[in-house]
């Protein structure tokens, strides 16, 4: 599918994306706990900027899936970003279980 950019030109939004967001997910799924239940607990800040976030693009999805204009790459890369997000939250939870960090290195997640 193609995309427009800020200049005009129709770009493709690379499936490639979609994978890359997958595997993030699949690593940290490896180690976590089975989740017991939707409720994410309270680390700080930062967990409650991820749902912050995970809101803010379940949002974007829903209105995609209303757009008269479908772009199925895109779709699937917010749903799988969702998704990811979700995992990230319950990630740094399990990291900083209780500590209330404010911040998390990107390397230790990845």
């Amino acid at each position: 599918m193609l995309i427009t950019s800020e200049r005009g030109c129709a770009t493709p939004f690379p499936t490639s994306k979609t994978i890359d967001i997958e595997k993030k997910i699949d690593h940290m799924t490896s180690v976590l706990p089975p989740l017991e239940d939707s409720f994410i607990g309270w680390a700080g800040e930062t967990v409650a900027r991820i749902h912050m976030a995970r809101a803010i693009c379940s949002r974007v999805e829903r209105a995609l899936s209303a757009s008269a204009i479908r772009i199925a790459t895109v779709s699937a890369y917010v749903n799988r970003l969702s998704d990811f997000l979700f995992t990230l939250g319950r990630w740094v939870q399990q990291e900083n279980e209780g500590r209330g960090v404010t911040s998390h290195k990107q390397d230790q997640i990845f």
